[in-house]
């Protein structure tokens, strides 16, 4: 009891210090968590300001992203027409070089080509030098065979005309021999046509006239068709007796033409 009695103020002397020293620490833990708390919203006040800021410049990197993706389509495009344009150039260049090398190839076929041809020139000059002393050895003879031709070209023009004045006097002596030998041409036992031709400064005119029919006017191609009938009628009989009459503008030549052509055609005595 004693004991008890004696412990029990000291209990209450304990708990009077204890709740003290509680309040106290309770306040001490409270002022730490409003500490934390005031720290903890500060912090997250400036969470929620960068977080604001980092969606602004998200926003703001979108829009820049937006811009940069059209710009780079923009870009790719021009790539891909520089990257054609290239191509293009590329194939040109490769068109041209391969111009480029058959021109070459052709220039040096040129160059050999012109090479052969200088050969073949100094050649050829030697030739030609050769040809020009040959020439004038040639002219040298001709110049001599001239001559010569010139002599006997008189002498051949002389011959020529002792040979015509020769035959002139063969051509008498044979009308004469002929003469002598054949029988004269006469119009007895023979179908005489008479052919009367007229020529004037402008006109021609022809008549013929069969022994057994009337005078009539012909022209040259229907006096010839007359002429083949007759003589087909009468085969070996023909006599013609061509007339000019003294009217007639005739040539000497013209005339002996028109004569011996009837003649030697149709007239007995000339086939």
């Amino acid at each position: 009891m004693s004991s008890f009695g004696h412990w029990q103020p000291q209990r209450r002397q304990g708990e009077e210090n204890f709740w003290p020293s509680f309040a106290d620490m309770m306040m001490v833990i409270v002022m730490i968590f409003l500490m934390i708390m005031v720290a903890v919203l500060v912090k997250n006040w400036d969470l929620v300001e960068q977080l604001k800021a980092a969606m602004i410049s998200e926003q703001q990197t979108k829009e820049e992203v937006k811009v940069k993706t059209s710009e780079n389509m923009v870009l790719e495009q021009r790539l891909q027409d520089a990257e054609n344009q290239l191509s293009l150039l590329r194939m040109r260049l490769l068109a041209v070089e391969s111009e480029l090398d058959s021109q070459i190839q052709e220039t040096k076929l040129a160059e050999q080509s012109l090479i052969e041809a200088q050969t073949n020139l100094e050649e050829e000059k030697d030739k030609l030098l050769a040809a020009k002393e040959d020439i004038t050895k040639l002219s040298s003879e001709l110049s001599k065979r001239d001559s010569l031709l010139k002599n006997q070209g008189a002498q051949l023009a002389k011959a020529q005309q002792d040979m015509l004045k020769t035959k002139e006097a063969f051509d008498i002596l044979d009308k004469k021999y002929q003469k002598l030998i054949k029988p004269a041409r006469t119009s007895k036992g023979k179908f005489v046509i008479e052919v009367v031709y007229i020529k004037t400064s402008n006109s021609q005119y022809i008549e013929i006239h069969p022994q057994d029919g009337p005078k009539k006017s012909v022209s040259e191609t229907e006096l010839h068709s007359l002429l083949q009938d007759y003589k087909a009628k009468h085969p070996g009989k023909i006599y013609l007796k061509v007339i000019f009459p003294k009217s007639t503008q005739i040539s000497h030549h013209d005339a002996w033409q028109f004569t011996s052509d009837l003649l030697g055609k149709y007239d007995y005595y000339y086939q």
